[in-house]
């Protein structure tokens, strides 16, 4: 799925029965599986559902090991004109 928006995610995640997706670097991933193995727990990702986590993620200096975790998380869409920092290949959104 492209968006046009982080907005069109949250609306999109919204309307189909609130769904745990969250944006990082233009990517939306399915984080439903993760959101309850967080080392910090579900709270702490929650009021990032349907929205970037760019920022947060960023701020706490998360490990390699952590970045990599995106790589085993159901890719959703993409964020057109947003910044992009994963290969082709990993950025195909899954059906």
């Amino acid at each position: 799925i492209y968006f046009l928006s982080e907005k069109e995610v949250t609306e999109h995640c919204k309307k189909n029965g609130n769904l745990k997706w969250v944006v990082f670097q233009g990517v939306v991933y399915d984080v439903t599986e993760y959101i309850s193995l967080h080392p910090g727990g579900s709270d702490i990702i929650e009021p990032y559902l349907g929205k970037s986590i760019d920022d947060p993620f960023e701020e706490q200096e998360h490990t390699q090991s952590a970045r990599n975790l995106f790589h085993d998380l159901p890719k959703k869409g993409i964020v057109k004109g947003a910044t992009h920092n994963h290969s082709d290949s990993d950025t195909q959104a899954s059906e």
